[in-house]
C-alpha cells in the first residue's frame, strides 16, 4: 500500500519524516562503519548471507532460503554504499590482512 494517500501537505510531511529517519539511520550505521569491530561485523553479516556466492543449488527449497538472505545482504551491502562508500573497500582490505596474518 501506498503512503502517497492524502492531500499534497500531507504526503510531503510523509516523506520529510520518512527521509529524515533514513538520514538518522545512515548516521548511526556510519558510526559503526567507523569502527574496526562495527566493519568486522558487517563484513561477517555480508559474508553470511552469501552476497559474494551464487544461490544456485539443485534442491529449490535450500535456493529460496539463501535468494532470501543474499537478499537481505545486498540491502545491507547498499546500507554500508550509502552511509560511507570508502567503507566497503576498507572491510575488503581488513578482511585480506585478517586472512594473511
Amino acid at each position: 500500500m501506498s503512503d502517497d494517500v492524502g492531500d499534497e501537505v500531507q504526503v510531503k510531511q510523509r516523506k520529510t519524516k520518512r527521509q529524515l529517519e533514513d538520514e538518522r539511520c545512515r548516521e548511526e550505521f556510519r558510526e559503526v562503519l567507523l569502527t574496526p569491530g562495527g566493519r568486522y561485523w558487517v563484513w561477517r553479516l555480508l559474508s553470511y548471507c552469501g552476497v559474494f556466492q551464487t544461490t544456485s543449488e539443485h534442491d529449490i527449497n535450500i535456493m529460496a532460503i539463501r535468494s532470501g538472505m543474499r537478499d537481505a545482504g545486498l540491502w545491507a551491502l547498499e546500507e554500508v554504499f550509502k552511509s560511507s562508500p570508502k567503507a566497503f573497500n576498507l572491510m575488503q582490505q581488513e578482511s585480506k590482512e585478517r586472512e594473511n596474518g
